[in-house]
């Protein structure tokens, strides 16, 4: 075999229909090295999602206070008045709003008495984190991931809410709130959030 003689390589170009249709196989990646799907990959299956991102983000925010409630905004110049516009009473800090509030606090009482548990229903006085660390430390395992998904719902439905009154100057009372609450939670539970459910074994 002669080795000194030159080889012409010789490219062709295929359309696109044929190299998609000389393209192998691919290869199959075993579970464990797959990617993990995004939350939206568990809708309609039996896992547990996690609470969608953006309402993570939002309680994250309220947490660390960095919402704009009306109380931020008069600090900061861009309103005059600091008052809550759920209670029409207090100057709406982050945590009035999500957790002292008295409209707040009855939408608690609502939800928490459906379970028998009206008990742990924040108090005028309480911090959004005091109350929501307290109160989640009386639960276990299932029970306490419910109890954080079921705090981060309440409280971004109580955000769009607040948001709806400002904006669109539609107050709703705490029972229509609280129809909206369920109806979120189902959807919630439908695409995923099955942690909720735990909460029915809580029904008297």
């Amino acid at each position: 075999m002669r080795h000194d003689v030159p080889v012409r390589v010789r490219l062709v170009y295929l359309p696109v229909c044929q190299r998609r249709a000389t393209t192998p196989a691919p290869l199959r990646i075993a579970p464990s090295l797959r990617e993990r799907p995004s939350f939206l990959a568990h809708a309609g299956c039996g896992r547990h999602a996690p609470p969608p991102p953006k309402v993570k983000f939002f309680f994250w925010l309220g947490l660390h206070g960095r919402l704009w409630t009306s109380e931020r905004r008069a600090r900061h110049g861009l309103q005059q008045s600091p008052t809550c516009v759920l209670c029409d009473q207090l100057d709406e800090t982050h945590d009035h709003l999500l957790a002292a509030c008295v409209y707040t606090r009855e939408v608690w009482l609502c939800i928490l008495s459906t379970f028998a548990l009206g008990h742990l229903t924040p108090t005028a006085d309480d911090t959004l984190l005091e109350w929501w660390l307290r109160t989640r430390a009386r639960f276990h395992d299932d029970l306490q991931k419910a109890f954080d998904t079921l705090v981060l719902l309440v409280s971004w439905m109580l955000w769009k809410e607040r948001n709806r009154r400002v904006f669109d100057d539609d107050p709703s009372p705490a029972t229509t709130l609280l129809d909206r609450v369920k109806e979120e939670a189902d959807s919630w539970i439908a695409a995923g959030f099955r942690s909720l459910a735990a909460f029915a074994s809580l029904v008297p």
